[in-house]
Order: C-alpha cells, then structure tokens, then sequence
C-alpha cells in the first residue's frame, strides 16, 4: 500500500466512529491484509491517545487533591496555633480568678 493510500484511508477513517471501523472490520471490509493492519494500526494509535488523555487527566485531578489537602493542613496548623493562645487565655483567666479569690 503506498503513502497516498494510507492518507487516504485515514481520512476515510477520520470521518467514521471507532465502533463504526470495528464493525467494518470484523465484516472484513478492508482488504488485502495490510489495509486492514492498517486499520488496526490507527484504532490502536486512537486508544493510546485516549489513554494518555485520561491518565493526563488523572494527574492533574491527583495535584488538584494534593494542593486541597496541603490548604486543609495550612488551616488546620492555623486553628491549632489560635487554640494554644485561647487555652493560655483561659489559664492565666483561672490562675486570676483563683489568686483574687
């Protein structure tokens, strides 16, 4: 099969559905055996980029989860920090009220 052909028959591909491509081939519509190698070629090049553009995905959902999760660690150190001073607060308040009475 040439070049041109192998355009040609990704063009042709390019216009239909994977499902689509999948039913032609297993009616055997695409012959001589290297066309249909082909075919099997370019519905195998169209799972990889889904698959990288899920694992893509993923990942950035994964720094999405890891940047929430080190903002609620920010917070909490700065609820623990406010803690410490009101529990001081309340210390020197019973020592106080216990002194003067």
């Amino acid at each position: 099969m040439t070049q041109i052909d192998k355009d040609k028959l990704f063009a042709e591909l390019a216009g239909l559905s994977e499902h689509d491509i999948e039913v032609r081939l297993g009616k055997g519509l695409y012959h001589p055996v290297e066309k249909q190698k082909l075919v099997e070629f370019y519905l195998d090049q169209k799972a990889l980029t889904r698959s990288q553009g899920l694992q893509s995905e993923q990942t950035d959902i994964a720094r999405s989860a890891k940047d929430a999760a080190w903002a609620a660690v920010e917070t909490a150190q700065a609820a623990n920090t406010v803690a410490i001073f009101a529990l001081i607060i309340a210390i020197i308040s019973v020592i106080i009220s216990v002194w003067k009475a």
